[in-house]
């Protein structure tokens, strides 16, 4: 029994260093999983601003029935690929800077909700507001996306 003891404590001390090691996410594996989500959401994100933009510009209740129809699409993509970005596992001395970015991104979701609120109460005076805040959001999302390294997340549309 003690020599089947000695022989699990030797092979414990030896798999789960080695376990430990293979499990450690690196930046650049992190970048390699979370950028192909970032590019599925993009492709689809595309396909919404495409068949918006095509549309005249107008303040009648039928586009705007488009754009709010627009802004929830995207808002559910945004929300499935934040879940999945912050469900891999973040590299050591990431976290902060990651946590940030995501934040940043779940703050962009909150405020197409809140534009959506806006557009279907006809308050042009607060989706000015949130427009104008999103528009920060944005470019911060994307300035930390770029300090990280990301080729896709955070990367500008063409």
């Amino acid at each position: 029994m003690k020599r089947a003891l000695g022989i699990l404590l030797v092979l414990v001390g030896v798999l789960v260093p080695s376990v430990a090691l293979a499990a450690a996410p690196t930046k650049a594996g992190y970048i390699a999983k979370a950028d192909p989500i970032c590019r599925a959401v993009d492709s689809k994100l595309l396909v919404v601003d495409t068949g918006l933009v095509s549309e005249p510009v107008s303040a009648t209740p039928a586009f705007l029935v488009k754009v709010v129809d627009a802004l929830q699409r995207t808002s559910s993509f945004d929300q499935a690929a934040l879940k999945q970005l912050r469900a891999i596992p973040k590299p050591r001395g990431s976290v902060t800077l990651l946590t940030k970015l995501w934040n940043k991104l779940a703050e962009g979701i909150q405020q197409a909700q809140e534009a959506i609120a806006a557009i279907e109460a006809t308050n042009t005076t607060e989706l000015a507001q949130i427009s104008v805040a999103e528009i920060a959001s944005e470019a911060q999302y994307r300035k930390l996306a770029h300090r990280y390294g990301f080729k896709v997340c955070g990367a500008t549309k063409a």
